[in-house]
C-alpha cells in the first residue's frame, strides 16, 4: 500500500518539457490517464503543478466586457491598458485567475475621466462579465475674461474662485445651466448654457463692463435728474440717487430745477466698470423770478433797462437772472408803467412778482407779499448770492418764444 502511494505522489510530479513539443503531449496524456486512480483533491492540483520548460503555467479566466457608455473607452486591468472599446463593442478577454482591478475611461477637455473603477474575482475556466455604464455628468471649461479674480456660479450655487485671466472646470449634469461670473458681490456675466455628455462644452462670458453711478444733490432745492436715454428722476434737497449697471464712460446728465425744470447744470461723470462713481451736483449759475400777469392787456418785462419777456393777459413765466439786485419794470400795450420794483434774486429760491393792471407813478416798489426789502423768498441770504460774474445779470430762456419775437419788433 505504501509502494502504491509514492506512485501516485510519483505521477504527479511536475512533467518537465525534455523532448520535442511532440514528445511532451504523449508524456502529458499519459500523465493525465494515470490520475484515474488519484483522489479528486489529487486532481484538482494539477492545473498548478503544470510546468513547460521549466516555468509553471498560471490559470486563466475570460472577462467579458460589454461597452454601453456611449463612447469610446480605454480598458485597464491592474493598471495596463488592455483593450480600447468603440461605443456598443462588446469583447472577451482572456485574463489571469484571481483577483483584478479593473478601470474605464474616458477623455474629456483634456482630463481623463472614470466611468466604471471596480474590484472583480475571475475564477481558472471561468467567464465574468462586465457592462461598461455611461457617465453620470460631464465637464465644463469656464474662462476669466477679467484682470481681477471672480467667483463662479453654476445654478446659485458657488463653484469656487476664478483668478484673473483664469480658468476651470467644474463637473454639471448634461442639460442648460445658469452660470455666472460675481465681482464684489455683483453678477458682471450671466448666461444660460446647454451642456452635453462627452462634449466639449465652454463658456467663454462676454462680461458687461458696467457699474454704479451715485449722484449726491447737496443743494437745499431739489432737482431732476435727466440722462441721455430720457430717464428721469428727482433728488430730494440734501439727497442722493443710483444709477445701477450703467456702462463704462461717460453719462451725461442734465441736472434741472425740480419745480420749474430751469437748468442748474450739466454733468458728464466718467463711469468706471465694476466699481461706484459718485457725481455731486453743483450750484445754480442763475437765479429765478416767477412773473404772474393779471392786468387786462399785454405787458413787456424790463430788467435793468433790458427787455426780458412779454406776457400776454393771465399768463404766467419763469425768467432767469443773475444771482444779486436787479430793477424790474412792467409795461403796458399803452406804455404805462405798471410795475417798477427792485428784486434781491437768489441761486434757490424763486422770487414772485405780480403785475396788477394799475398804473404806477414811477417810485420804487419792492415785490409784493411783505418783502419789504426787495428779497426773494425761501432758502437763500441774498447777500451771498450776489453776481460777481461779470454779466449783464439777464437771461431768457429759449423756449421764450414770445419773448424773441418782441425783439425783433
Amino acid at each position: 500500500m505504501s509502494g502504491q502511494k509514492r506512485t501516485n505522489r510519483a505521477s504527479l510530479a511536475p512533467i518537465r518539457a525534455r523532448a520535442p513539443l511532440g514528445g511532451l503531449a504523449i508524456a502529458l496524456l499519459t500523465s493525465l490517464a494515470s490520475l484515474g486512480a488519484s483522489t479528486p483533491a489529487q486532481a484538482h492540483d494539477l492545473s498548478v503543478h503544470v510546468q513547460v520548460g521549466g516555468a509553471p503555467v498560471a490559470p486563466t479566466g475570460r472577462l467579458g466586457v460589454d461597452n454601453d457608455a456611449g463612447t469610446t473607452l480605454t480598458l485597464r486591468v491592474d493598471g495596463r491598458m488592455l483593450a480600447t472599446l468603440r461605443p456598443g463593442e462588446e469583447r472577451a478577454l482572456t485574463v489571469g485567475a484571481g483577483v483584478h482591478q479593473v478601470q474605464a475611461s474616458y477623455v474629456q477637455l483634456g482630463v481623463e475621466r472614470t466611468v466604471l473603477a471596480t474590484q472583480i474575482r475571475v475564477e481558472p475556466g471561468r467567464r465574468r462579465e462586465i457592462h461598461l455604464p455611461a457617465a453620470v455628468d460631464t465637464l465644463m471649461a469656464v474662462r476669466n475674461p477679467l484682470d481681477r479674480s471672480v467667483r463662479l456660479r453654476v445654478d446659485g450655487m458657488d463653484r469656487g474662485a476664478l483668478g484673473a485671466f483664469g480658468s476651470t472646470r467644474v463637473a454639471v449634469a448634461p442639460g442648460p445651466h445658469t452660470v455666472e461670473l460675481v465681482l464684489d458681490g455683483r453678477s458682471v456675466a450671466r448666461e444660460t448654457e446647454y451642456t452635453q455628455i462627452y462634449a466639449d462644452n465652454r463658456w467663454d462670458p462676454r462680461v458687461a463692463m458696467i457699474g454704479d453711478l451715485v449722484v449726491r444733490n447737496p443743494l437745499p432745492i431739489p432737482v431732476t435728474l435727466v440722462a441721455a436715454n430720457g430717464q428721469a428722476r428727482t433728488v430730494q434737497a440734501y439727497g442722493s440717487t443710483t444709477f445701477a449697471g450703467v456702462g463704462q464712460g461717460g453719462f451725461p446728465l442734465s441736472v434741472r430745477r425740480a419745480d420749474g425744470g430751469e437748468v442748474v447744470a450739466q454733468l458728464l461723470p466718467q463711469v468706471r466698470a465694476f466699481v461706484t462713481t459718485v457725481a455731486e451736483v453743483t450750484p445754480p449759475r442763475m437765479g429765478v423770478v416767477a412773473v404772474q400777469s393779471v392786468a387786462r392787456s399785454s405787458t413787456r418785462v424790463f430788467v435793468d433797462g433790458r427787455f426780458l419777456a412779454a406776457l400776454s393777459p393771465g399768463t404766467f413765466q419763469r425768467l432767469e437772472l443773475t444771482p444779486g439786485m436787479h430793477q424790474v419794470q412792467v409795461i403796458d400795450d399803452r406804455g404805462r408803467t405798471l410795475e417798477l420794483r427792485s428784486l434781491r434774486i437768489d441761486r434757490y429760491d424763486v422770487a414772485m412778482l405780480r403785475v396788477e393792471g394799475r398804473d404806477q407813478d414811477g417810485g420804487h416798489q419792492y415785490a409784493d407779499r411783505g418783502e419789504d426789502r426787495g428779497e426773494g423768498r425761501g432758502y437763500g441770504d441774498g447777500n451771498r448770492d450776489e453776481d460777481r460774474s461779470g454779466n449783464d445779470g439777464w437771461h431768457v430762456r429759449p423756449e421764450d418764444s414770445l419773448a424773441r419775437r418782441d425783439r425783433e419788433d
